[in-house]
This record gives structure tokens, sequence and C-alpha cells, in this order.
């Protein structure tokens, strides 16, 4: 027989928790959806397969994080006019069950230290706004890797992609996609199965 979970008692005893401790390392407004929305707190538990121990670690990272990078308050404005005008990572189309595809287009990406937090600053950005996207629906990850090459490799980059979408942005990620890989860069490993444990990947 499967066993039972109180997601409301769960819900109740991770907030707890969290708003216990010194909140000083958080975002007012994140604390405030934490105190108010049982859909946030339970995104976390889903994410840690409802171990409320690992919610809580994750959900104080996560949020520390979302802090620390101002994510309440990037706009578009801020973001450089390159990522918005011609962007190689975007939403587009959707999956079998309505999942958002967010794709990524390998061959133009170039590791290049001096836009690495524009980058990330926009990675945030999408997830946080998703324009035309349905906000309800989970996101598959589509590593378009077509044209690809070794130039192209930027493993910070990726690891920190999907931390974003598998801790820092709970509950939103399906599945990771991986189309095209090239033979030269399958026995690279570009993205290993150790960097993420909460989405399946499909090649």
């Amino acid at each position: 027989m499967e066993e039972t979970i109180d997601s409301e008692a769960l819900i109740a005893q991770l907030r707890k928790a969290f708003l216990q401790q010194n909140l000083e390392p958080f975002d007012s407004r994140d604390v405030s959806k934490i105190r108010n929305s049982n859909q946030m707190v339970l995104a976390y538990l889903k994410n840690a397969k409802y171990n409320s121990e690992k919610a809580f670690n994750i959900m104080t990272e996560s949020l520390k994080w979302r802090k620390s990078f101002g994510v309440n308050d990037i706009t578009k404005e801020s973001i450089h006019p390159d990522l918005l005008n011609d962007p190689y990572l975007y939403f587009k189309g959707h999956g079998k069950k309505g999942e958002s595809l967010l794709v990524l287009n390998y061959e133009r990406h170039k590791k290049e230290p001096e836009k690495v937090l524009e980058l990330k600053k926009y990675v945030a950005f999408l997830l946080e706004h998703r324009e035309g996207v349905e906000t309800n629906k989970k996101i598959i990850m589509l590593f378009n890797m077509n044209g690809a090459g070794l130039g192209n490799i930027d493993y910070d980059f990726i690891k920190y992609l999907i931390l974003v979408l598998t801790e820092y942005y709970p509950d939103i990620i399906d599945h990771l996609l991986i189309f095209e890989m090239p033979r030269l860069l399958s026995g690279k490993m570009f993205l290993s199965r150790d960097m993420v444990e909460t989405a399946p990947i499909t090649t």
C-alpha cells in the first residue's frame, strides 16, 4: 500500500521552519510569497520529493540567490539589447502535454567571461516573466546542438542553467531534451547526468 502524503501538514511545517530563521538574507517580497502562497511552498516540497529537510535547504538557497541576484528587480530595460533582439535562448512552441519549450541554440553560444553576468541575468528574466508563456505549464529545456562544436562548450553556464531550472525555480522543469548531439561532443558528455537529479534527460 502506498504511503499517503499529507501535503497540507508538510506545507505548514516547511513554512514554519523557514519563517522561524533569520530572514535578513531574503527579499521581503519572496518571504511574503512563502508566507501566503501554498503553491510556492508545495513546489519546493515536490522538487525535494516531499523530503522536508531537503525542501528547506533548497528553499533557503534559492531565496538567498534571488535576493543576491536581484531577481525581483530585473526588468526588460536592464537586459542587454543583443539578448533581447537576437536571442539564442528563448521560449518557442509546446510539448505534447502543453509544456512550454525553452530552446537553447547551442551553436551560437560562446564562453565569454565578460558577458557571463548579462547572460545569467537574462536567464532569470526569461523564467521570471515568461512573456507569452502559460506560467501554469511546466518547461521542456531543449538543447539544440545542431552545428555545435568544441568551441561552444561552456560547462559553467550549463551547470548554472540546470541549477536555476531544477532548484532555484522548483517544480518548473518537466524534462531536458538534447537534439542533434554531434558525435564530436557526445564523448565529452557536455551534459552529464550527475548535473541533474530532478528532471529526466532525453537524447
